[in-house]
C-alpha cells in the first residue's frame, strides 16, 4: 500500500512539474472526425438531405460522416487565455456501411474563438458561395471550470485531464486514503499495477469513477483504467472507461514528442461506444508546427485576432452593446440599434 502512494505521489509530481514548464503553447491540428448512424438514426442522418433520394436508393442500416479541418490553437497559461481557429476546405461527407460514398453537405467552415478569464467570444465567418463576405461575432461572459469543453473548443491539454487536473485527480485519491485508510472510490478499490514495455517503466491504475468527478464518495458510475509511461515522461498514454458492468465505453490514446524538456503530445486517437460494443464516434488529432514559450503577439486574445471585415458587428452581451468593426482605424464603435 505505501508503494501504492508513493507511486501515485510521483506521478502527481511528475506531470504538474512537466505542465508548469508551458508558459505558452501554439500549433496546428489536423483533425478527422467519423460518426456512425445506425437503424432510425440512420434514415434520421439522411433526412432531408437534398443529395439523397431515399424512395430511389433506400436507407442504409448504417450511415457514417465524415468532418476534416484544421486547428490552429494559441494558449497562454499565465493569462488563462485560448485563441483557436478552425477551418475546414471540405464538405462533410456520408458514407454507408459499405464505404460507399452517399453524398455531401456544407461548404467551406472557418470560425475563430477566443476565451479569457471573464469572457467567451465566437466569430463564424459567413461563406454563402465559399467566399467570406461578413462573420456573426458574439461574446458572452463566462463563469466556472471546463470553459473549453463547454463550449465545444480545441484544448491541446486533454492529456492532462480526468474532469480536472491530473495531479489534482491523484492527490485526491491520496487524500482519500488519508481519510479513510483505504485506497477506495465509492467502496472499490483502486489498484496500482507497475509493468515494463519495451524496457520503459509503466504504471496502470484501475480505479472506480463517479459522473462529473471521478474521485468523489458515492457509487461509482464506471471504471477507469489508465495507463502512464516513462517513455512519455510519466504523462498518460491510454484511457478506458468502463461501465459498472465492464462494457467498454471509451478508449483514448496518445502519442507524444519532447520539445526542448518538456514532452507534448503529437498525436490523439479517441473511440466512443455504444452498450452494444459497436463504435458510434472516432475522432483523429495530429499535431504539427508546435512551439512552446514563445512571446504570444500583442492583440491575439482581443477582437483584433478574429478576422474581422469592415462593417462586422459583434454583440456583446456581458456590455449590453453592439459594436461595428471599422477597417480603417481598427476599431469599435458602437454600432446603431
Amino acid at each position: 500500500k505505501e508503494d501504492t502512494l508513493k507511486v501515485i505521489g510521483m506521478l502527481s509530481l511528475q506531470i504538474r512539474a512537466n505542465r508548469e514548464k508551458v508558459l505558452t503553447w501554439e500549433g496546428t491540428v489536423e483533425f478527422v472526425f467519423d460518426r456512425y448512424y445506425r437503424g432510425e438514426q440512420a434514415a434520421s442522418a439522411l433526412e432531408q438531405k437534398k443529395f439523397y433520394k431515399p424512395k430511389e436508393a433506400g436507407i442504409p442500416n448504417t450511415v457514417k460522416t465524415t468532418k476534416m479541418g484544421t486547428i490552429k490553437y494559441i494558449l497562454d497559461t499565465s493569462k488563462k487565455s485560448h485563441y483557436e481557429k478552425v477551418t475546414r476546405a471540405e464538405p462533410i461527407r456520408y458514407f454507408d456501411g459499405n464505404g460507399s460514398e452517399l453524398g455531401s453537405e456544407s461548404g467551406p467552415y472557418e470560425a475563430v474563438s477566443i476565451v479569457t478569464p471573464d469572457s467567451y467570444v465566437h466569430s463564424l465567418a459567413l461563406m454563402p458561395e465559399g467566399r467570406i463576405v461578413g462573420h456573426s461575432t458574439k461574446r458572452e461572459s463566462v463563469t466556472g471550470d471546463n470553459v473549453l469543453s463547454k463550449k465545444g473548443v480545441f484544448d491541446p491539454q486533454t492529456h492532462l485531464k480526468l474532469g480536472m487536473p491530473i495531479w489534482e485527480y491523484l492527490d485526491r485519491v491520496r487524500k482519500l486514503h488519508e481519510e479513510n485508510g483505504k485506497l477506495h472510490i465509492g467502496g472499490r478499490a483502486i489498484e496500482v499495477r507497475g509493468r515494463v514495455n519495451n524496457g520503459k517503466a509503466e504504471y496502470v491504475i484501475l480505479s472506480p469513477y463517479m459522473q462529473g468527478s471521478p474521485a468523489e464518495p458515492g457509487s461509482p458510475s464506471g471504471y477507469m483504467n489508465l495507463c502512464f509511461s516513462e517513455d512519455a515522461g510519466l504523462n498518460l498514454v491510454t484511457m478506458e472507461l468502463t461501465n459498472v458492468d465492464g462494457k467498454v465505453l471509451q478508449q483514448v490514446e496518445w502519442d507524444y514528442v519532447t520539445l526542448g524538456e518538456i514532452v507534448i503530445p503529437r498525436e490523439m486517437r479517441r473511440r466512443n461506444y455504444m452498450e452494444d460494443g459497436k463504435v458510434w464516434y472516432e475522432a483523429k488529432y495530429v499535431f504539427s508546427d508546435q512551439k512552446l514559450n514563445r512571446l504570444v503577439a500583442p492583440g491575439t486574445f482581443t477582437y483584433e485576432n478574429l478576422g474581422l471585415l469592415d462593417g462586422d458587428v459583434i454583440v456583446d452581451e456581458v456590455a449590453k452593446k453592439k459594436f461595428r468593426y471599422e477597417a480603417a482605424t481598427q476599431t469599435l464603435k458602437p454600432a446603431e440599434q
